[in-house]
């Protein structure tokens, strides 16, 4: 008798292609210097290089320190200063390897896995790829994993707002007497924030035309808040300052700030800026930062992207429980799927989610959980028997 032995090669998790998986996601391009990126978030390029000579495509770092779980995808993906380190690497050209060290090698000879562009779906159904050939963008996708209004609203240029330290608004303070800037939601003009100045906005819908600020400001957000900023507004956030929640248009940060939001550009540029304090997301065509940059997905009571560092059991029968759990704030989940089906959350607190195997879940199952950010999948399967 001949007995044959056969090895199984492992296979590494696959790309998290959802928009809420991604704590940096451009259309063309990123540039980013000694990033430290601490969550299992991901950082991508939605574009191919469609020449040698194009700028489209890029994904270049310098000395980052990207967390266990995270992933790194980008068509031409490079790394220009030794020292780094990342946990997985999706790519397809770029050059050596020798600069960065990668945690969980691929299956390609360089230690990186293969990456099949574009990573975002035709998210507006019009037959049109995210990005077709001669890095051709369908902006049209973007805005609709970004959650923007149609038709989008125009912001009212004779209502402007200027707020200096120590005051309430100019008026319509909803909370006046505090020494802030208690904001309504409204359709308003350009805000400004001189230095010192303070801003909370009272949740919900607002309109600008564009928000700037001085130094050693505080932006914050009493509850949920989404800021829409039409063309060709945009986000202008100088030295030291505090900013949350949700922005769009030109958004640029300056140093030792600490940001914490969703910022949607889908047609320009983000600035990141250096020693900044960066929590949720970055969405635009391109994404640059000068150094030092520390980045998080989600913190505790932020109200972003509900990512998840595990769950446990590995292997599960339907009916049991499987437990979701990560230094993320996991109060935002609003449901959470496993092999595409909707399972039945039986506990649910800010540190952990239990959730039961629903009917119908079986073999390697994707685990993957909901929130008003979008949808955050886990690297790794679960094996339901």
């Amino acid at each position: 008798m001949l007995l044959l032995a056969a090895t199984l090669a492992h296979a590494n998790p696959p790309l998290r292609r959802a928009l809420g998986s991604y704590f940096v996601f451009a259309e063309e391009s990123v540039h980013l210097k000694n990033l430290n990126l601490v969550d299992a978030c991901n950082i991508g390029v939605n574009c191919a290089q469609p020449n040698s000579s194009s700028q489209c495509g890029i994904a270049n770092f310098q000395d980052p320190t990207l967390g266990d779980g995270s992933q790194v995808a980008g068509d031409q993906s490079s790394f220009t200063q030794a020292g780094g380190s990342i946990y997985q690497l999706f790519r397809n050209g770029g050059g050596p390897l020798t600069n960065v060290q990668v945690r969980l090698p691929g299956s390609q000879p360089d230690g990186s896995d293969p990456l099949s562009l574009p990573i975002l779906d035709d998210l507006d159904g019009d037959s049109v790829p995210s990005c077709g050939s001669n890095c051709t963008i369908d902006a049209g996708d973007l805005e609709k994993g970004c959650g923007f209004p149609v038709p989008f609203p125009a912001c009212n240029a004779g209502a402007p707002i200027t707020v200096t330290a120590n005051a309430d608004c100019p008026s319509g303070d909803t909370q006046p007497g505090n020494s802030r800037c208690d904001l309504a939601p409204g359709v308003y003009g350009d805000l400004k924030v001189l230095n010192g100045g303070a801003v909370s906005f009272n949740g919900g819908s607002f309109v600008l035309c564009s928000i700037q600020t001085g130094k050693s400001v505080t932006i914050t957000a009493a509850a949920a808040t989404t800021i829409d900023i039409p063309p060709p507004g945009g986000v202008v956030i100088s030295d030291q300052g505090t900013f949350g929640q949700q922005g769009g248009g030109l958004v640029n940060f300056g140093k030792a700030a600490r940001i914490v939001g969703t910022f949607c550009a889908p047609e320009t540029d983000i600035a990141l800026g250096h020693g900044n304090q960066l929590t949720g997301q970055f969405i635009a065509d391109t994404v640059h930062s000068d150094v030092n940059n520390q980045g998080r997905c989600c913190s505790a009571g932020s109200g972003l992207s509900a990512c998840f560092n595990s769950f446990s059991p590995t292997s599960a029968h339907v009916g049991d429980t499987v437990t979701l759990a990560g230094t993320c704030d996991l109060g935002p989940v609003t449901g959470v799927t496993i092999c595409g089906i909707a399972a039945t959350i039986t506990s649910h607190t800010s540190g952990e989610v239990k959730v039961t195997v629903p009917a119908g879940a079986s073999g390697a199952c994707a685990v993957a959980a909901q929130s008003s950010a979008g949808e955050f999948t886990s690297l790794g399967t679960l094996t339901v028997s």
